[in-house]
């Protein structure tokens, strides 16, 4: 069959007889790869041999410095990654034309994920990838790798902009609700007696101030009644004599005595009470002179008590406290005053905000963790002692830097490097200082280029 071209026919041969060798090398050779074992040597050195062979007979291949596996016979892009091939010679090493590559001229060369390591001679890196060369009309920055915009796509490379805002540290822990402190009291008696009927009568019962906790029988109570009472007839006789000075003396003696009833807990309305019935009562109601919840009681019918018996604990739980723990390395963050969001597994979706009251002063020695404790508002009761919540405290650092997301930064252990995208599918590795991590997954950066050498 003829063939129409203006080349001649025993080039357009040769070409396509060159083509064939390398599709059958490159073939074998990733066979080899896959299917042959280690303990094969003789029949991987003749893939190997004979790919060498068809780069002495077109004077040279073209290889990736990414993908070494990739070899063709004339100058172009990698297949997989877009990065520009280099000529290898018929021994299987990068050409060094007398620093010149591609008609410009080479400065050094570089390993393309460590910028740092330069070499006056094609080679490989430490890690084991082919150095890249850096040209002498660059200026001296560092090395570019290019990818097709397809290559891009179907890698999944994702780009974001470097920004320079406020530094916020959300600092992540776990917080024990228990009581405010201040808002938790005890109910004891001042006098000597016995109980005769509780009113408050189980533990979480909610109580209001001035409601009825419980009666009791004190001969103590009982004769201050009727020194009140006779106080009272004896104004109300004084009041015939018309004597200023007995009157000021009996009114001395009335207030002497309803201030006794007070200091044994006796409220206002109940001496009024008494002073309209005109006699005293053998029972007694004392009332609860807090509002909260019945958290812890002792106190039972029949009971005997005497002066300073703790018989009811109320606690107010309008307003709670959070414990939480926080590492030493991150107690330079947190003040007095600073907002925490919180949340509970229970009841998704729904933050509650309050702030830091305290840092403890000292550190557990088997956590090395700073307790730091948290005061919340529970105006619903949702927040009940003993629960735990995920808590986030969010620390102004009062300044500003370059952030940028944690994973667009490369950690290689001695330095760390993020490329920079210069558009048209040009990526710029760039070493980079990391500082605090905040927010979330996002780091202080602050980028430099490499020195001259």
């Amino acid at each position: 069959m003829d063939i129409s071209t203006n080349k001649k026919p025993e080039t357009v041969s040769k070409r396509r007889t060159y083509a064939g060798l390398t599709a059958s090398a490159v073939l074998l050779a990733i066979a080899a790869l896959i299917f042959w074992p280690e303990g094969a040597p003789v029949e991987r050195k003749a893939v190997e041999d004979k790919a060498q062979a068809v780069g002495e007979e077109v004077g040279g291949m073209f290889t990736c410095s990414m993908h070494p596996h990739v070899m063709e016979i004339e100058p172009g892009d990698c297949p997989i990654c877009g990065m520009r091939l280099e000529k290898v010679a018929a021994s299987g090493h990068v050409e060094d034309t007398g620093g010149e590559h591609g008609g410009r001229r080479i400065k050094y060369w570089q390993a393309p994920m460590d910028p740092g390591f330069r070499s006056d001679s094609p080679g490989k890196s430490p890690m084991g990838m082919d150095l890249v060369p850096v040209y002498q009309d660059d200026g001296g920055s560092s090395s570019e790798v290019t990818i097709s915009p397809s290559m891009v796509q179907n890698m999944g490379v994702r780009t974001a902009a470097a920004q320079r805002r406020r530094l916020f540290k959300k600092i992540r822990t776990v917080g024990s609700i228990d009581y405010d402190e201040r808002l938790v009291r005890d109910v004891t008696t001042k006098f000597e007696g016995w109980i005769e009927k509780l009113f408050a009568d189980y533990t979480g019962q909610s109580i209001d101030r001035g409601m009825a906790l419980f009666s009791v029988y004190s001969p103590q109570l009982y004769s201050s009644q009727e020194e009140y009472l006779l106080a009272l007839r004896s104004l109300e006789a004084g009041k015939e004599v018309g004597s200023p000075a007995a009157l000021a003396d009996i009114s001395s003696l009335v207030e002497s005595a309803k201030l006794r009833l007070r200091l044994f807990d006796i409220s206002d309305e109940q001496i009024e009470e008494l002073a309209r019935r005109g006699e005293p009562n053998k029972t007694l109601t004392i009332v609860s002179p807090h509002s909260g919840i019945v958290v812890d009681k002792s106190a039972r019918e029949g009971m005997h008590i005497g002066p300073g018996v703790k018989l009811y604990t109320i606690a107010d739980l309008h307003r709670v406290w959070v414990s939480v723990d926080i590492y030493e390395n991150e107690v330079p963050f947190v003040k007095l005053g600073q907002e925490a969001d919180m949340e509970l597994s229970y009841l998704p979706g729904q933050v509650f905000t309050g702030r830091v009251i305290y840092v403890y002063p000292f550190v557990a020695t088997e956590t090395r963790t700073v307790k730091v404790r948290l005061e919340v508002d529970n105006p619903h009761l949702l927040l009940k002692p003993g629960m735990f919540a995920n808590v986030t405290i969010n620390a102004d650092l009062g300044r500003e830097a370059v952030v940028v997301p944690r994973s667009a930064v490369i950690d290689t252990g001695r330095r760390k490097v993020a490329f920079v995208a210069l558009g048209g599918g040009r990526f710029q590795p760039r070493q980079v200082e990391t500082g605090l991590e905040v927010g979330d997954g996002d780091e202080t950066v602050r980028f430099r280029r490499e020195m001259e050498t």
